[in-house]
């Protein structure tokens, strides 16, 4: 379940939002990306600067809908989910008695959860924040290094409210 599956699905005005999250609060970050577009399709970095950020974004989320892009949407999705997500992610943490600082950031995360803790806990997560964006994070905290719960993969890959346009993660 790459996130590089995402940006094909989500809405444009998603992806823009996520990207201008990035351009505004990890300048470092945006200009990374910068830079592996204007890589990607041949064009200097001076120039992608100049369109405007609905077209130049445009042009981010198809490349990001690459495989060989998987780190930086990785980086991107993750960066957004911390700086404009934090709640959602708390909550996520607080249900299953992960410790995590005030955005969500956890250090240790424990052995994986029961079957059944892990579903209320996503059935609770849905009920209270928007789908995609629930799955996006569940996704993202799926392909986390360390975590690759089994259960929470199978969950993502059956549970169909983990659909976002047209991408239904694959099963395990």
């Amino acid at each position: 379940m790459p996130t590089y599956l995402i940006w094909d699905s989500i809405s444009d005005d998603l992806a823009h939002q996520i990207l201008l999250c990035a351009q505004k609060s990890d300048k470092k970050l945006y200009r990374l990306l910068l830079d592996m577009v204007s890589k990607g399709i041949g064009m200097r970095q001076s120039k992608l600067l100049e369109m405007p950020k609905t077209q130049r974004h445009s042009l981010c989320k198809k490349l990001l809908s690459h495989p060989r892009s998987e780190t930086m949407s990785f980086y991107l999705l993750s960066h957004w989910l911390i700086e404009t997500q934090s709640p959602m992610l708390c909550r996520w943490l607080d249900i299953l008695g992960i410790v995590h600082d005030e955005k969500g950031v956890v250090e240790d995360v424990p052995d994986e959860p029961d079957l059944e803790t892990l579903r209320k806990a996503v059935d609770r997560l849905f009920e209270e924040f928007p789908n995609e964006y629930v799955s996006i994070y569940l996704q993202g905290f799926y392909e986390m290094e360390g975590v690759r719960w089994k259960s929470l993969g199978n969950l993502i890959s059956s549970d169909p409210r983990f659909k976002i346009g047209k991408y239904q993660p694959l099963a395990l």
